[in-house]
């Protein structure tokens, strides 16, 4: 079966979508984490692109994340190893792989969640993915270099 690669008008909420996710990441890795970058097609204004926000984590060390991997299946992200590239995590998210938090949305009254329009401009549009590339301080260089030629092929 034959996969269908979408590509849209630049969308002004990835940048928001990021921030919002790279929150949630933060507060669940907590220390490990070095740094966290929106990378990809969706991080350039103006930019048509797959709905896919790419990002990149720095990690002190692999094993710390490793140790994190039960927080980030709550946050709804599905672990994929390395997925081709020696020393990278690879994590993928969409809106079909709902977190714990967006599942206790859904228990919320109807008067609670008409409130809530960010949320639902947030889900709005095409389906969201998130893809969060993972890689320890010391290889970041190198591997920075090898991701780049993986998204934009």
């Amino acid at each position: 079966m034959a996969r269908s690669i979408v590509v849209i008008d630049h969308q002004m909420s990835w940048h928001q979508a990021f921030k919002v996710e790279k929150a949630r990441l933060l507060t669940a890795l907590g220390e490990c984490v070095v740094s966290l970058e929106h990378i990809g097609s969706t991080s350039v204004p103006g930019l048509a692109a797959k709905p896919i926000i790419d990002m990149l984590l720095e990690v002190d060390s692999l094993a710390a994340l490793d140790a994190q991997a039960e927080q980030l299946r709550a946050l709804g992200y599905v672990a994929r190893g390395e997925n081709g590239i020696s020393g990278r995590r690879y994590f993928c998210k969409s809106e079909e792989t709902k977190s714990e938090e967006d599942k206790s949305e859904e228990d919320k009254s109807e008067e609670d969640k008409s409130d809530e329009g960010k949320r639902d401009e947030y889900k709005a549009g095409p389906q969201r993915t998130h893809h969060l590339h993972a890689f320890q301080s010391d290889r970041l260089r190198l591997s920075v270099t090898m991701i780049a030629g993986v998204i934009w092929r």
